[in-house]
């Protein structure tokens, strides 16, 4: 596996099955080196410097690839023989080339020194043209021959678009072939699926691996062509009516630099007097940026002219320096807007510029994670995970996520912090530092750790009870289950968990229920008087419920789905009935919840009086809460209508009707449910 070059990121894997990343990011173009217009630089430039903000001095997700076997499965990274790769960081798929002996052999679609006239009947993907079907076999047949014999157990192979196969390049080295250890076998140049018309003529797109530029060429030419399958990489572009436009599948913001064309050297200067505004990040694009804004569809210029209505069919500067055979720096590489192709051109030559924001970027040398380790890699679930991520620069503040959902879980000034993984299954965790308040950059960076859980359930159903109660007055919580499963036995484990968070019981509560089988307990804590909540995991499905008893019963069935809008659909709150609303938190970080009541959703009181009322409350991280509703709304006698919850994070609710004002001694309760809105 590659590794973002600076950093590391942790993947705990508390199950053997190992899935692919998902990711929307740019992939980086691999440069990390700095460049002026002859040599090689040992410093990355500053603000202000005539040479500051070239690729090399900005570093983005790097290359990260994963090997597969013929039928798909996933092989260690220092497998000798592979048949497929998996791009990490786009979600790609491409198939690996063997037998690269000077000797073509269509017999075997993945031979290396097979080639092809490009020919395609689809007339969406063809732009008019299909192509010659001539002697020789035909960029047509070459993924028929795939998905017919499901390679690698897919039967959605097609032919590269000339923007995914630029994103192979490396250009950290000479030339700009993609990674050999994944890669081992280098085409020079490839068919792409990219069709154009130039002129009256119909062409197709080729990727040179050799000068890392694109070209067009007739399609009755013959040419490797190298497969992929998954999503088709597109722009989701908006614009943001102040002369730039966003896109969303990249995170990058695009400005239009109206001045007169400049050479490369001059272009960075310029880009550089413009960092003073905007908070100073606008940059010069490197060549995987820049080039995704080619439309192929489009000619003279080739680029959406709504979107972009200044960028003219002329050629632009990326930040990225072509790397010379013969340690010739002169040269930085171009889109040509009027043909839509990648090209280089010598740093001295004079052209356009366009400017560049954003996207998960960080200015080389000024930050780095030196260290991102866990401090466990086998154990059984529950597992305890102590992080540790240190920075070369010290920054205090560190946004931890522990499940890979994009959502900060914990913040914190010190350079380790704990998790705890209730259940099997697979976590992405990350760390990143900072350095918003200066640059708005910041650095997140992976390693990939199997952390291999033993003795724990295969998969795991998990339930959740906001409520726990048990004093030395006899009130006491019980559990009922059944087993859902006609012809398996259940494993089951019970957690109690207090208020504050942590656990009511040394030990878990762990039983077999079998075939249809059935099960009641009493639930009993280390101490006498808890308050808290009831988390249920078992092997298979179950049903049941809690029921609080003592001087009174009330049951509470279980909740599977967590959620962040809830709503309690009827309140009693008046000189008869109490009601209390409890909320759990199974959440590894604090969560904001926001408790609004709807006076009967028509805004009006009994008293007349007219709107919705809200409070907020933070739950601790796996803690609970249990809240009287005449003490969240003291100046609303005598409510009646519904309730809404919102929070940060999942979580699940209760409603506990109490009828003790009257004389009665009676009881109930209802679940809050998901708010669709």
């Amino acid at each position: 596996m590659n590794l973002l070059r600076t950093g590391l990121v942790v993947i705990l894997l508390l199950t053997f099955l190992v899935l692919p990343l998902s990711a929307t990011a740019q992939v980086d173009t691999g440069q990390e080196k700095i460049y002026s217009n002859t040599q090689e630089l040992d410093y990355c430039p500053a603000a202000g410097d005539h040479f500051h903000g070239q690729d090399g001095c900005f570093q983005g997700a790097a290359h990260s690839y994963s090997k597969l076997d013929a039928e798909g499965e996933e092989l260690p990274d220092n497998a000798p023989v592979w048949s497929i790769v998996r791009d990490n960081v786009t979600g790609l798929y491409w198939e690996v080339k063997d037998s690269a002996d000077q000797t073509a052999d269509f017999s075997n679609p993945n031979d290396a020194d097979n080639t092809y006239s490009w020919y395609n009947v689809n007339p969406y993907e063809n732009g008019g043209d299909p192509g010659q079907r001539l002697e020789n076999a035909t960029t047509e047949d070459f993924i028929d021959s795939l998905n017919s014999a499901a390679f690698g157990g897919f039967r959605d192979w097609r032919m590269p678009t000339i923007n995914e196969l630029v994103l192979l390049s490396d250009r950290s080295q000479e030339y700009a072939k993609p990674d050999v250890n994944f890669f081992p076998h280098f085409l020079s140049a490839v068919w792409s699926a990219t069709s154009i018309m130039e002129g009256w003529v119909h062409l197709a797109k080729v990727m040179n691996f050799y000068s890392g530029t694109t070209f067009t060429d007739r399609k009755t030419n013959l040419y490797p062509v190298r497969a992929v399958r998954g999503c088709r990489l597109k722009n989701q572009i908006i614009t943001n009516h102040d002369g730039s436009v966003t896109d969303l599948s990249n995170s990058l913001t695009w400005f239009i630099y109206e001045g007169a064309p400049a050479t490369w050297q001059s272009a960075l200067y310029n880009c550089n007097g413009s960092m003073a505004l905007d908070n100073g990040d606008w940059r010069i694009p490197n060549i995987n940026e820049l080039q995704t804004l080619i439309d192929h569809s489009q000619f003279d210029p080739s680029v959406n002219a709504g979107l972009f209505p200044h960028l003219t069919g002329d050629r632009y500067w990326s930040s990225t320096t072509r790397i010379d055979r013969a340690d010739d720096y002169s040269k930085a590489l171009t889109v040509d807007f009027n043909s839509g192709a990648v090209q280089y051109n010598d740093k001295l030559e004079e052209h356009k510029a366009i400017y560049v924001r954003g996207g998960d970027y960080v200015l080389n040398g000024r930050l780095e994670i030196i260290e991102f380790s866990a401090s466990t890699s086998s154990g059984n679930a529950p597992l305890d995970v102590t992080f540790t991520c240190r920075s070369s620069q010290g920054y205090a503040e560190r946004h931890w996520d522990f499940d890979g959902d994009g959502v900060v879980d914990r913040v914190t000034s010190s350079s380790q912090t704990h998790c705890s993984y209730p259940t099997a299954g697979q976590y992405s965790a990350t760390c990143t530092v900072g350095d918003d308040w200066q640059y708005g950059f910041r650095r997140t960076a992976p390693i990939k750790i199997k952390v291999e859980a033993v003795g724990v359930l295969p998969e795991v159903y998990s339930y959740f009870l906001p409520y726990y109660h048990s004093n030395s007055d006899g009130q006491w919580t019980g559990l009922g289950l059944a087993n859902s499963e006609v012809d398996v036995e259940t494993d089951v484990t019970i957690r109690l968990i207090g208020q504050n968070g942590e656990p009511l019981r040394g030990d878990d509560i762990r039983h077999r229920l079998n075939e249809n089988g059935q099960l009641a307990l009493p639930l009993e804590a280390d101490e006498t008087d808890n308050l808290g909540w009831i988390q249920v995991l078992a092997s298979h499905p179950i049903t049941g419920l809690a029921f609080v008893g003592g001087s009174y019963m009330a049951d509470i069935p279980f909740i599977e789905n967590l959620a962040t809008e809830l709503v309690i659909p009827h309140i009693a709150q008046d000189e008869t009935w109490d009601t209390k609303i409890l909320i759990c938190n199974p959440n590894e970080s604090d969560n904001q919840i926001t408790i609004t009541n709807s006076y009967n959703f028509e805004r009006t009181l009994r008293t007349g009086s007219v709107g919705a009322q809200s409070v907020s409350r933070t739950l601790v991280a796996n803690g609970s809460a249990s809240y009287a509703l005449n003490e969240l709304f003291p100046e609303a006698d005598g409510l009646h209508g519904a309730i809404t919850i919102s929070t940060e994070k999942p979580v699940a609710a209760f409603a506990l009707y109490e009828n003790q004002k009257s004389g009665g001694r009676y009881f109930a309760g209802i679940n809050a449910v998901r708010l669709d809105r």
